[in-house]
């Protein structure tokens, strides 16, 4: 009776990339692409406007405005607004044609993070990323609302893909070659990276909390040159033109925000870079009866009425003015924080833990057993993966050894600098698990390329 050969670990490994290749990954592309259908146009989709987007659109066609009735206004960003009322909300079919765009924009966001995959270096395993942020769950659910998160997503990975277009093919071009090569990466830096800037610009009207990425991002590229200098190029040489392609995002972000900075010169009198939602948003998440509750509470929701009815009375005192009211909600909320600076403290650590947390929150105190099920799958899915992908980069990142880590994480620094920004900018501001969504795709791209890499199966190129 004749034995099995033992199996190595390379025909093991080959047998798992041939399932996850040609039979898992498609399949996962299939299904992702009919749940995306299956949001946007099955029913519920696009119903409601939780937070005024298509009124502000349809205001913008019928009046003119961009705001309520002839009032202008700044309270919410400008370009999803503008995207809705191209798509002509004050017409019949209005869900359909925004499904369509929705549905096009999710496809296109998994159509770029496969482009980034293949410069990853994960080769055939560059199917894996798409597959899986196509059957988010919360870019899924994100997918059937009125609201930004779509959109966010999309144009943060087009951003993120051509930075590092930029990063590759202009800083990492060394003075010593040829000098047509040089002059082209100098092209580079100067056109692209304004290019760059004006596609992080265009995040930031979709979401302005993406004006801290811009922020961190331009001024942590000369730090990741001078830490991450490649070993045939003078360090000086790349730090100085890191520090020029700095300068042209800056420009180009700069040229981005200009219209929408003087229209609010204009029609409120005020150089509003980003919204006059923010102060609202910052007091919603600071004040004292939400400090109370995170202390004394003892339902999983927190009652806002009491806020809200304070709030709606301040407001008043502003006569309208959106942008007294902003300010005044930014000086009530640093009123808090320093009236119960342990509250604050606090409150970060849940609004942290809240923007990453594997659970979906409540919505009600009162929540159906259904809903309890899907919230625990979905946590499940995310904690799974979680574990995975924390096993793979202790792998990865203990064979890299020190300096390799430093490059590696310098090579990943415009993604990097985003979850920053954005983990940054909800600790202080209102939080929950809905705010990371634009994040998804590219938290998605780095899980296969962690893991993938654990095994030896992909590095970064560098061409």
């Amino acid at each position: 009776m004749s034995m099995m050969p033992p199996i190595t670990p390379e025909t093991r490994q080959r047998l798992v990339s041939k399932l996850v290749v040609s039979k898992l990954a498609p399949a996962g592309l299939v299904l992702g692409v009919v749940l995306r259908i299956a949001c946007a146009f099955g029913p519920g989709a696009f119903v409601d406007d939780p937070d005024g987007y298509r009124l502000v659109a349809e205001n913008l066609v019928t009046e003119g405005v961009f705001g309520y009735g002839t009032r202008p206004t700044a309270y919410r960003p400008p370009l999803y607004p503008l995207l809705l009322a191209a798509l002509r909300p004050d017409w019949v079919g209005f869900a359909f044609r925004l499904a369509c765009c929705h549905l096009v924009l999710g496809l296109g966001t998994a159509a770029i993070v496969w482009v980034l995959g293949r410069r990853y270096g994960l080769g055939k395993y560059a199917v894996v990323p798409p597959a899986l942020v196509l059957v988010d769950p919360l870019l899924a659910a994100q997918s059937r609302l009125i609201m930004t998160e779509t959109l966010a997503a999309f144009l943060v990975v087009a951003t993120v893909a051509v930075w590092d277009f930029v990063l590759r093919r202009g800083v990492d071009r060394s003075p010593d070659g040829p000098a047509s090569d040089y002059r082209a990466s100098r092209r580079t830096l100067a056109l692209g990276g304004a290019a760059t800037g004006v596609l992080l610009a265009l995040t930031c009207l979709c979401r302005p909390t993406f004006l801290l990425w811009g922020a961190i991002g331009v001024v942590g590229l000369p730090m990741w040159a001078a830490l991450g200098a490649h070993p045939t190029l003078l360090r000086a040489a790349r730090w100085k033109r890191a520090v020029g392609l700095s300068a042209a995002i800056a420009v180009g972000m700069a040229l981005g925000l200009s219209p929408w900075v003087a229209r609010n010169v204009v029609r409120l009198g005020h150089p509003v870079v980003g919204t006059t939602h923010g102060g609202y948003t910052f007091y919603l998440a600071n004040n004292p009866w939400f400090y109370r509750y995170l202390r004394e509470g003892k339902s999983p929701v927190w009652d806002a009425e009491e806020f809200n009815a304070h709030w709606a009375a301040e407001r008043r005192t502003c006569r309208g003015d959106e942008v007294c009211a902003d300010r005044k909600a930014y000086q009530a909320a640093m009123r808090a924080i320093k009236n119960d600076p342990a509250g604050f403290a606090w409150a970060c650590v849940v609004r942290f833990g809240r923007f990453w947390s594997p659970l979906p929150h409540r919505l009600s105190s009162q929540e159906s057993w259904e809903r309890t099920v899907v919230r625990g799958l979905i946590a499940a899915w995310y904690v799974g993966w979680g574990v995975v992908v924390l096993l793979g980069a202790l792998k990865r990142w203990s064979s890299i050894g020190g300096r390799g880590v430093w490059e590696t994480w310098l090579r990943l620094w415009p993604g990097i600098a985003c979850v920053l920004a954005l983990s940054a900018a909800h600790t202080l501001f209102w939080s929950n698990m809905r705010m990371r969504t634009p994040l998804m795709p590219m938290l998605w791209l780095w899980a296969v390329w962690v893991v993938c890499g654990s095994v030896g199966m992909c590095s970064i190129q560098e061409d």
